[in-house]
């Protein structure tokens, strides 16, 4: 049905979309002490990340994505990037971790619910 291909769709921009991509690529560079970009554009690529991942809550919520699906395909890949934003010790993640709850708070609300939050 639609609502299913939707789900599958938007949840296949992770790997798919350039942008995302390129976020994930400059978050991985920062992680291996490796990146040229300044300050600014790794909390870019944090906040991108968490943006996608909080629209996809917002679709569940508002009956577009099926949950379960969003779950499996996605649900341990939120978990593994809001952990290693965790684990940084580094004032661009402190910062927006700070006001995660309210920033992206439909994707707090969908990981507490699915018991993927760290």
């Amino acid at each position: 049905n639609q609502q299913r291909w939707a789900t599958l769709q938007a949840c296949d921009r992770y790997d798919s979309d350039a942008v995302l991509n390129q976020n994930r690529r400059e978050l991985r560079a920062f992680y291996n002490g490796v990146s040229t970009v300044p300050g600014y554009e790794i909390e870019a690529a944090a906040v991108g990340l968490l943006n996608y991942f909080d629209a996809i809550a917002i679709g569940i919520k508002q009956g577009l994505y099926l949950e379960a699906i969003v779950v499996s395909h996605l649900g341990n890949i939120m978990k593994r990037v809001i952990a290693e934003m965790r684990s940084q010790n580094h004032a661009v993640f402190k910062n927006i971790l700070s006001t995660f709850r309210d920033d992206f708070s439909e994707l707090s609300a969908f990981l507490e619910k699915n018991k993927l939050d760290t």
